[in-house]
């Protein structure tokens, strides 16, 4: 599995059915939806950051990583994966570094059936993981904290396109020098 970088974006897509991917909904919930593969829909991208869940005394409980996704919902443009309980749809909360809300995962690799990819886990419970809820990948179906271990709770991980810097699109488009006889 190649390494997820911090502030990488990427798309979570279906191991059931890879034209699907996780994508935030208006409503602050998440479900599958066609994959963009150009990138343009902001609500299919995640990027990675540093999570620490805490107590209300401020005392770290869980650390790990939050999915940040970089769609703008109700005015907020940085919301993280957040989790509501087990068997419950995961929902879209305000980020921030130290959160009492359990929006911080591990990240395993994972395969069944020849499929290999990622399993979002909960750090309260291994054995709870992101999960296409109903099962069969199509679109629309919600994505939930569940309890089993099933191809739907594998997600594969797509890099967007590296964006160059401007010097780096004019070096990339100037014609090259002349040969000169010497």
């Amino acid at each position: 599995m190649a390494p997820i970088l911090l502030d990488r974006p990427f798309a979570l897509r279906s191991a059931v059915n890879d034209r699907h991917v996780i994508q935030a909904d208006q409503g602050g919930g998440m479900s599958l939806q066609r994959w963009d593969p150009s990138f343009r829909t902001p609500g299919q991208q995640f990027v990675l950051r540093m999570q620490n869940n805490t107590t209300n005394g401020f005392n770290v409980i869980h650390t790990g990583v939050a999915f940040i996704n970089l769609f703008n919902s109700n005015g907020i443009l940085f919301n993280s994966v957040t989790s509501q309980g087990l068997k419950q749809q995961l929902v879209m909360q305000r980020y921030d570094t130290y959160s009492v809300d359990k929006d911080a995962w591990i990240i395993a690799e994972a395969k069944v059936n020849n499929v290999t990819g990622i399993r979002i886990t909960s750090p309260q419970n291994s054995s709870w993981s992101w999960n296409a809820w109903g099962g069969t990948g199509e679109i629309n179906e919600p994505i939930y904290l569940n309890d089993d271990t099933n191809n739907n709770s594998i997600w594969i991980v797509t890099f967007a396109p590296l964006l160059q810097t401007e010097s780096e699109q004019s070096n990339a488009t100037e014609a090259p020098e002349p040969a000169t006889a010497g």
